[in-house]
């Protein structure tokens, strides 16, 4: 993926670069062209690799698969599953989710899979951001020799 981020990037910079050259504009612009592009893919790409790996700042999705939890008294990492694919979500701490996460980790650890799938909001009431509205529910898959 970084591959072809690059290599997008070297075009759109080769692309500005020859419009600009090509262009009726005055040399000063056309002596900056070059150095400003390069300075703003060098500027995207430390960016980007400083955002890998970092947890996204959200309540999870709807629907998703529980794989782990890190909480402490500001925020709680959540690891789960969605659609196939692992992520990371950050959000606040609070005792209600703690609760929820706990009995999600102790069922986990028995070997039971556990979905956490988000309440429904009662018509005319609004969900409150950073809330845990989200039910956890224990999937049975013990297997018997």
């Amino acid at each position: 993926m970084i591959t072809t981020i690059v290599i997008l990037t070297f075009l759109l910079i080769s692309i500005i670069c020859y419009c600009i050259y090509r262009s009726k504009v005055f040399d000063g612009a056309k002596m900056i062209a070059i150095p400003v592009c390069l300075m703003l893919a060098t500027t995207l790409g430390v960016y980007y690799k400083s955002q890998l790996g970092k947890p996204i700042k959200s309540m999870p999705p709807a629907e998703w698969v529980y794989i782990h939890h890190v909480a402490n008294s500001e925020r709680i990492e959540l690891w789960v599953k969605v659609g196939g694919e692992s992520r990371v979500y950050c959000f606040p701490f609070t005792d209600e989710a703690q609760k929820k996460l706990a009995e999600a980790a102790e069922a986990s650890q028995n070997g039971q899979a556990v979905e956490g799938k988000e309440l429904d909001v009662p018509q005319g009431t609004e969900h409150t951001p950073g809330k845990f509205d989200f039910d956890i529910r224990i999937i049975d898959r013990s297997y018997t020799k």
